[in-house]
């Protein structure tokens, strides 16, 4: 109100001045009327400006108490949109890793599958190329998550993560002059309630049982932690038992007679033949309590080849138990984690898909264009011992073991992994809860179906800030 005193007043002594000037010219009764009137004009209109005033007051006011509320509950970590009961969170972790072989150079992102071997059916590999060095941020991660509190009560969350491991055809490693690694979707799935839909680990693999690797390419041979679209359920059988079921997104893969790799996403040299009609399904049992964890786990797929001329497949199954269990020995480090020993056992025929670096030995293709299953087995074992809330150290031994097949040219026998064994022994500085350093020691060993061995070592030296 006080902006518009000024200008009232002005008003109000302009309009009596020109009233007393103009009582000079005429009657004063009538020059006096006509100034009752003007007061009453003027009257009138600010009593038009203060109720307008008031209103945009009032208005304001109201405007500030139906502003957009914040969601309840807020998680901490996340931020509130507000206006929705949905909160949201950017993270992710920014990892450099480098890497020095010191005997033959390794395989990156793979396990011992990568490992050359000295095979007089296979001039083409060569296990005596020495020493080599690299450093890679491409497992660099970015994540997105929300959550939505609904109308009933039940959360809606939904969580995405990317990485820059992903390769090309054309340039696998695309980092020639600016280390411009190629995006990937690594996660991105919904839950609800008991409900999940989308890309992550499936219930076959038990993430929490594995010792932990400083390569960020590497985990364990025996198990294939390989992310899987999938539609599971999870339901809750009391406070430490846990039953699931997937439909798992199927990849129909074997290997021909004569070496030609066939996948229904990446169909080799013969054109596209593999194919799924069915999706894999996984069941899980889980049981958790303070002393650790233990999961028994099941599989089955199909393994299909049609060329429209002839349509061939086999079934997959597999089995496995695997968990962890804390060890009284040492001090809790600042991320809450103590010693424990980690270990798994998977076993199954046609099971390769879910065993690490045997994804193409599920079945061979015979000279008729039969498919016969083949039989793997998978295990590891890990231990961690934690010095200090700081200081923990890991040492980790796992292996992925495949049948022969008879059906294999020498070709084909010479690129058939029969044995891929993983060694690991590393330390790990926890400077904050988010930001840690290591180094490792690993070796890696190779045998084919003809016999013929390989084996690498490589340092490795690590450092993950997570945000």
């Amino acid at each position: 109100m006080k902006g518009n005193r000024t200008p009232i007043s002005a008003i109000i002594a302009l309009a009596l001045w020109g009233g007393a000037g103009a009582a000079h010219a005429g009657p004063a009764e009538d020059q006096l009327e006509k100034l009752n009137q003007q007061i009453k004009s003027l009257q009138e209109s600010v009593r038009d400006l203060k109720a307008k005033q008031e209103e945009t007051s009032k208005s304001a006011v109201a405007a500030s108490a139906t502003a957009a509320p914040l969601p309840d509950n807020v998680p901490p970590g996340f931020i509130g949109v507000p206006g929705t009961q949905t909160s949201v969170r950017l993270g992710g972790a920014i990892m450099l890793q480098g890497m020095f072989d010191v005997g033959q150079k390794g395989p990156e992102g793979t396990i011992a599958a990568g490992v050359a071997v000295n095979s007089p059916n296979s001039a083409s590999n060569n296990p005596y190329r020495k020493g080599y060095t690299r450093f890679s941020a491409k497992y660099t991660q970015l994540e997105f998550e929300t959550r939505t509190k609904l109308s009933g009560g039940e959360t809606l969350r939904s969580f995405a993560a990317m990485d820059f491991a992903g390769t090309t055809t054309a340039n696998p490693v695309v980092q020639s002059s600016t280390n411009a690694y190629v995006p990937r979707l690594r996660e991105a799935y919904l839950t609800y309630g008991n409900w999940l839909v989308g890309q992550t680990a499936p219930i076959f693999a038990d993430p929490a049982s594995i010792t932990e690797p400083l390569d960020a390419g590497l985990h364990h041979s025996g198990m294939n932690l390989n992310r899987m679209p999938q539609i599971t359920y999870t339901y809750p059988y009391d406070k430490k038992t846990k039953l699931a079921a997937s439909l798992v997104g199927p990849a129909s893969s074997y290997t021909t007679w004569n070496n030609v790799q066939e996948s229904e996403y990446d169909s080799g040299t013969q054109g596209a033949r593999a194919i799924s009609t069915y999706p894999d399904i996984n069941v899980a049992a889980t049981y958790e309590d303070t002393w650790g964890h233990v999961m028994a786990h099941g599989m089955g797929r199909q393994i299909r080849s049609d060329d429209s001329v002839k349509d061939t497949s086999v079934f997959g199954w597999g089995v496995g138990l695997t968990g962890h269990f804390n060890v009284p020995l040492g001090a809790t480090d600042i991320t809450g984690g103590t010693s424990r020993f980690n270990y798994g056992l998977n076993y199954g025929d046609g099971i390769a898909n879910y065993i690490t670096d045997l994804g193409y030995q599920g079945a061979v293709m015979d000279p008729s264009g039969n498919l016969h299953s083949v039989k793997a087995l998978g295990w590891y074992g890990g231990y961690t011992q934690v010095w200090d809330p700081n200081w923990r150290s890991s040492v980790r031994y796992s292996e992925s073991l495949s049948d022969k097949s008879r059906f294999l040219s020498n070709a084909a026998a010479a690129a058939w992994n029969t044995k891929l064994d993983l060694f690991g022994v590393n330390t790990v500085y926890q400077m904050t809860p988010k930001w840690k350093l290591g180094l490792e020691w690993e070796w890696q060993y190779r045998q084919v179906q003809d016999r013929s061995d390989g084996h690498s070592s490589r340092w490795v030296t690590f450092t993950k800030l997570s945000f």
